[in-house]
């Protein structure tokens, strides 16, 4: 059974094991499928089988992820096989080879189910393949093990190129800026909604492929979706970021616009410290205090903690439930602040938010994390994984944690925790 963190301090080491030991491994023992290739995510919360039939691309390329970060930190040798089990399945019945671009679900055998095409779900495809070219992509002998990984993983590269340039043919809208949401599998009919989210997965998509690629043009278009956000998106009067907009990102009547989620400003503002870190335009530091400034003043619950799940534009509450990835989010961007500024603030809400997840959100009983917990901290369902949720966020949470804390020398004092 796994432990909670005894230790005084919430160190690197702390959420690094957390992923190694807390998460990973109840993935790679039930979500593997050795049967047909790839995972089947559907899990109750003792990690029971719920729904064999389907495989879905979001979580499949989150859990690609998932198990490239556990070897970018020096986890088991099986991080390396459990990666290798879902990009197999994943290149073989994902890709459309008539059409081009990634399909949304398949079968459990890997037959086309649901054969639309996402702008999320491409930033996805993105994101995994540079994780595991960036996981994988180096030898220690030629004709070894290593080797053959390595040749998987210039596959992968090459196929994340490949879909930005679909993307950049296909999907980029060079009038109105940013990429649109959902097509056909032949990529007619564009939805006419836009949302924030699907371009703020491909800052970070782009951000992965250009670490993984180290070419400029990836760097440069996830900087002019940075500017996008920041000149089109973000609603200077009210101090936050809608979720929907139209097909020329102006804005819905608010009805619709709303809600506002506390999780998307806090991520967001992360995303823009990490392209800062490349580009260290003023505007992206401004825009990201600004943006976690909001998410805390508003967002954060001060009876029960957590953050809550949406907001109205002036910071009304409007669901105050509690969501797995929001709290994610909530860890992280703090303490990307607080890096970058100093600002003891910032340090003391990062550790608040990390305390609430350990004490409320991580399942020490059967392991990984609950999705989603009443205003006053009860778990609202059985989940552990689904078509959403396969740990992503919570994995992503300790590997940036952990390199965070681990390239600074001092800390402040330690806190009044919780």
């Amino acid at each position: 059974m796994p432990q909670p963190p005894s230790c005084e301090r919430l160190s690197a080491e702390t959420f690094r094991q957390h992923a190694l030991k807390d998460i990973l491994p109840y993935w790679y023992e039930h979500a593997l499928d050795r049967e047909c290739g790839g995972y089947i995510p559907q899990l109750d919360r003792r990690w029971r089988v719920t729904d064999p039939s389907r495989k879905d691309i979001v979580p499949t390329t989150r859990l690609i992820y998932n198990f490239c970060q556990g070897r970018l930190l020096d986890g088991p040798a099986w991080c390396a096989e459990a990666a290798r089990v879902g990009l197999d399945f994943f290149l073989a019945h994902f890709w459309d080879k008539e059409f081009g671009g990634w399909y949304w679900q398949v079968s459990r055998e890997g037959e086309p189910r649901e054969d639309y095409k996402a702008t999320y779900g491409q930033a996805f495809a993105i994101l995994a393949l540079s994780e595991f070219r960036r996981a994988f992509g180096s030898t220690t002998r030629p004709g070894s093990s290593q080797a053959e990984l390595a040749q998987v993983a210039d596959e992968a590269l090459r196929m994340a190129r490949r879909t930005f340039d679909l993307l950049e043919e296909r999907v980029y809208d060079p009038v109105h800026g940013g990429y649109r949401e959902r097509f056909q599998r032949d990529w007619s009919e564009p939805d006419p909604m836009r949302t924030q989210n699907s371009q703020m997965h491909l800052v970070e998509a782009l951000l992965a492929l250009f670490e993984a690629s180290g070419e400029e043009r990836y760097l440069n278009r996830a900087v002019a979706l940075c500017h996008l956000m920041n000149g089109k998106l973000f609603d200077q009067e009210q101090g936050c970021l809608p979720e929907f907009f139209r097909d020329d990102w102006s804005d819905f009547p608010e009805q619709q616009g709303d809600p506002v989620e506390p999780g998307h400003q806090m991520e967001w503002a992360w995303l823009l410290l990490r392209t800062y870190a490349y580009r260290p335009e003023p505007v992206f530091l401004d825009r990201a205090k600004q943006m976690v400034d909001f998410a805390l003043r508003f967002g954060w619950d001060a009876e029960f903690g957590g953050f809550v799940t949406t907001l109205s534009r002036r910071g009304e509450v409007r669901n105050p439930a509690k969501s797995f990835w929001q709290q994610c989010e909530g860890v992280m961007a703090p303490l990307w602040l607080w890096s970058q500024t100093g600002d003891r603030r910032y340090w003391d809400a990062f550790e608040r938010a990390a305390r609430y997840c350990f004490a409320h959100f991580a399942d020490w009983e059967y392991g990984g994390w609950f999705a989603g917990l009443r205003r006053d901290n009860r778990p609202a369902d059985d989940a552990k994984g689904g078509p959403w949720k396969a740990d992503y966020h919570q994995v992503q949470m300790c590997a940036e944690v952990f390199r965070l804390l681990r390239s600074r020398e001092k800390f402040p004092p330690v806190g009044t925790g919780l």
